[in-house]
């Protein structure tokens, strides 16, 4: 039947997305093929090129998907009373959310050679650091921080994004907790000294 075909096409599309971005955590952009994606989701090439079109086709509904799960952890996040409750949610929701999806991560803020995202995938991307400034400009205006809502907002951005960039990439000391330095970073981050020009 008609729904069935959907439901098959849906799970096709889902084990290939799952393997693209399994090969991506693992191996990297460079591993990213349609035989070696076709191979990790065990569907044909054929599946990939009608379903995809290419490799650049899996690449874009990787990156929109992994846009749309960060945005869906950001909505997650309920505006807190103290906007410094909310901002460490977020925090927490973008670490929680790279570190689960860590081959959607690399897509959204990596690089792969000879494919670059559409402008209005990017767009979309934008959107989650809107997310955040607004959550800083609460801040800011309850006078619990002190500031440019948009330059604090990007560089705890910044932190956000460099320790758990670090964290995947195994360069996290065996000593260090890369939790407790996450959370450490964004106290400090959000403390009064650490945010004033």
């Amino acid at each position: 039947s008609d729904r069935e075909d959907s439901m098959h096409q849906d799970e096709t599309r889902a084990r290939v997305l799952a393997a693209a971005s399994r090969l991506l955590s693992s191996e990297g952009p460079d591993a990213l093929s349609n035989r070696r994606i076709a191979e990790a989701a065990k569907v044909t090439t054929m599946a990939i090129y009608s379903r995809f079109g290419s490799k650049g086709g899996v690449l874009d509904a990787l990156y929109v998907e992994g846009v749309e799960t960060l945005a869906g952890a950001q909505a997650a996040v309920s505006d807190a009373e103290d906007p410094l409750i909310e901002l460490r949610a977020l925090c927490q929701a973008y670490r929680a959310t790279a570190i689960e999806h860590a081959g959607h991560y690399r897509i959204l803020f990596g690089h792969v050679s000879g494919w670059e995202p559409s402008l209005e995938a990017r767009e979309r991307l934008f959107a989650t650091f809107a997310r955040l400034e607004r959550a800083v400009t609460r801040a800011v205006d309850a006078g619990a921080v002190d500031g440019d809502p948009r330059t604090i907002a990007f560089a705890l951005f910044a932190t956000c994004h460099g320790l758990v960039t670090l964290e995947l990439d195994g360069y996290s000391p065996r000593l260090v907790d890369p939790s407790s330095v996450y959370e450490s970073a964004i106290d400090r981050m959000l403390s009064s000294e650490g945010v004033r020009p």
